[in-house]
């Protein structure tokens, strides 16, 4: 069983390649926290595993919310994370640890694949070809995290120290304001797909135009990734750095 939790395609697309190979199934962390999806329970003996991206060099709110959920898995059950991210993990893979221990389970491996950042406040996502390389290169790597969850290896992973961690918290609970976004009116043809596709259900159609009505998401990117007429926009810079889905993923999953 693998849990997964994915903004524009890259933890899904590495979630789906590491169920194929070991024979597991995939489970989408959003509906489960959500309440759309019953939390699912791995077989005894089943490899279990939790793939989510890094924000901010921590764990998005809505997988700590889902491992809050967790009980302790059955017996013989080899457990494993494994964090995508664009820059630095940060301290994400230390809270995982963290986090599961406060649950009462013990991770045997933390893994690391480092694939497109699609911070668009920041870095420059339209040379497609670039993302598309970055993509593939980090094929081999997970190839080689499976290899190792099927030899049930015991695996860490480099973390920055947990004492940074109230500072990365601060930076991305204040970056995940809703006011940050902007809609492109004309941009817009009212298809609702961010309302819809939203995983903290922060968007809402108001008269064919999306309305961020919480004050805070969980800042995926999605509604501004998936928008077919690129109309929503965060702050000064992603109108000239464009949109990225994983190659390898449908809008349609997302």
């Amino acid at each position: 069983m693998i849990f997964y939790f994915s903004g524009t395609g890259n933890s899904l697309m590495t979630a789906r390649r590491i169920a194929a190979a070991i024979g597991g199934e995939c489970a989408d962390i959003a509906g489960i926290v959500g309440g759309a999806t019953p939390m699912p329970s791995p077989a005894p003996g089943e490899p279990v595993g939790l793939v989510c991206p890094v924000y901010f060099f921590v764990l998005p709110d809505i997988v700590e919310r889902f491992i809050s959920m967790l009980s302790p898995f059955g017996g013989g059950s080899y457990s494993f994370a494994v964090v995508t991210y664009g820059t630095m993990t940060g301290m994400a893979t230390a809270e995982i640890r963290r986090l599961f221990a406060e649950r009462g389970i013990s991770l045997d491996a933390v893994f690391s694949v480092r694939m497109v950042d699609v911070w668009t406040p920041m870095f420059n996502l339209t040379d497609s070809a670039a993302c598309l390389r970055r993509t593939d290169a980090a094929i081999p790597k997970i190839d080689r995290i499976i290899n190792m969850i099927r030899a049930r290896e015991k695996k860490g992973n480099p973390s920055l120290p947990a004492l940074f961690v109230p500072l990365g918290r601060k930076v991305y609970d204040s970056q995940r304001a809703t006011c940050h976004f902007r809609l492109v009116d004309d941009r817009c043809i009212g298809c609702g797909l961010c309302a819809r596709g939203c995983p903290a259900g922060a968007i809402e159609m108001q008269a064919d135009r999306p309305f961020w009505h919480k004050e805070r998401c969980t800042l995926c990117l999605r509604c501004l990734h998936r928008c077919p007429g690129f109309a929503i926009q965060y702050g000064p810079n992603t109108a000239r750095h464009g949109q990225f889905i994983n190659p390898y993923i449908s809008p349609r999953d997302l």
